[in-house]
Formats: structure tokens, sequence, C-alpha cells
């Protein structure tokens, strides 16, 4: 079962990704998502570009591929 407050996180993160391109002016969106299993909020464009550079570096550098991080709490 998936906490409700990670997916609906998760699926406002998605949302921003999926239309980052097509907003005027994405640097200046005053937007703010908490960054995944932490308790830290951040502003959606800089969690994009924190994502961007760093997610390949330690979690996947492959695209197409689902990741699935497991926890018993």
């Amino acid at each position: 079962m998936i906490n409700k407050n990670f997916k609906d996180n998760w699926l406002k993160i998605l949302r921003f990704n999926t239309n980052r391109e097509i907003l005027e002016d994405p640097e200046n969106v005053k937007e703010y998502f908490r960054i995944p299993l932490t308790p830290i909020s951040i502003n959606a464009n800089l969690l994009y570009q924190f994502f961007e550079l760093l997610y390949p570096k330690f979690i996947n550098d492959q695209q197409h591929i689902l990741d699935i991080i497991l926890m018993d709490n």
C-alpha cells in the first residue's frame, strides 16, 4: 500500500515535470514540493533540476526503467 501523502506529492511532481517545457518561465514558478522520502520542501523547478542532475548518478542512469523503493515502515 502506497502512503497517500507520498503518492499525492509524487503525482504533483510528475504533473509539473510533464508541463515544465510548456511553461513560459519555469525558473519563476512559486510552487513547492516535498523531496520524496524526506520532510524537506523545495521549489518545483529546483527539484526538477536536482533530479535531472543527481538522479542518474545515484539511482539509475537508464531511461524507461522503473525504480521501486520498499520500506518496512
